[in-house]
């Protein structure tokens, strides 16, 4: 009976082995995991303050770009107004680079000898009213030429705004490219950052689970090592009362192997020892006293 408590309790105590390292690698897994978790957290919290600087760039760099465009459209708007006027002086003037090559002070000192020939009386009446209409016409030309002078500066002037609108017109357009590259950029960035956050948040759900799985293992294999632990404390207990039990045997025997011998020596008058005294009038006490008592007749 004993030997097959003993090896009840020796497989128990091997279930119990292999439960506590179970017990130990859960615990292990558990730490590894929880510390996982709060690495990923960490890193979340990194990705999303990086994300929030990627948007603020690029709503940055779309405000930048808006500006650009409103510039530009004002430019595109100056270009085709300074394009208008310059339209409008050639139509005015057909003749403006015919009329602007002529010399201006031949006219005026043309314009002067007819004056001073009316003015010096050296003309008749009927040649003064010729001179006076040709002065008319002098006058009326030299304003069409000082007008096609005014007119080819103003053009000059025009082609200037124009050069300078194409070339502000261009960087306007070079910024708005170089910043949109920009946008990109944080475009590329958003999507990255949004992706390995994506990816964390989709390990933490994974590792949430299995903790929850652990927790549940290790909630069963704590209950499985009380019982177990409890079962061995059952079978302690036997092998205790198993004891005592051949114990008690074992001194029964004894007592009723001392108490026939008493009752041989009794008989012959022999004299008694004090354990065979408690053997035979049925009294259980220490046993192995040598002492004598009083011989028996």
């Amino acid at each position: 009976m004993e030997e097959k408590i003993y090896a009840e309790l020796d497989a128990l105590r091997e279930d119990l082995r292999v439960l506590i390292e179970r017990r130990d690698r859960i615990r292990e897994e558990f730490s590894k995991l929880v510390e996982e978790r709060r690495k990923l957290i960490s890193e979340i919290r990194d990705l999303r303050n990086k994300l929030r600087e990627a948007r603020e760039g690029r709503a940055r760099l779309i405000g930048m770009i808006r500006d650009l465009r409103n510039k530009l459209r004002e430019a595109r708007e100056g270009f085709r107004s300074s394009i208008s006027r310059l339209d409008e002086i050639r139509r005015a003037y057909p003749d403006l680079e015919k009329l602007a090559g002529v010399s201006i002070a031949s006219i005026k000192k043309r314009i002067d000898s007819l004056e001073w020939k009316i003015m010096t009386g050296q003309v008749d009446p009927e040649e003064e009213e010729d001179i006076i209409r040709s002065i008319a016409k002098l006058e009326a030309q030299l304003n069409k030429i000082l007008e096609a002078k005014n007119a080819k500066n103003m053009i000059t002037e025009i082609r200037a705004e124009i050069a300078s609108a194409r070339l502000e017109i261009e960087d306007i357009k070079r910024s708005i490219s170089e910043i949109s590259r920009g946008i990109e950029e944080f475009k590329v960035k958003e999507n990255q950052a949004i992706n390995e956050i994506e990816r964390r948040r989709a390990r933490l759900e994974e590792i949430s689970k299995e903790l929850d799985r652990l927790s549940a293992e290790r909630t069963n294999i704590y209950e499985e090592i009380k019982r177990k632990r409890e079962e061995i404390g059952g079978l302690r207990g036997k092998l205790r009362e198993l004891r005592a039990m051949s114990e008690r045997k074992t001194r029964a025997e004894r007592l009723e192997e001392v108490r026939k011998k008493a009752e041989e020596k009794l008989a012959s008058g022999d004299r008694l020892t004090f354990e065979e005294l408690q053997a035979l009038y049925g009294v259980e006490g220490e046993g192995g006293n040598e002492e004598r008592v009083g011989e028996n007749s």
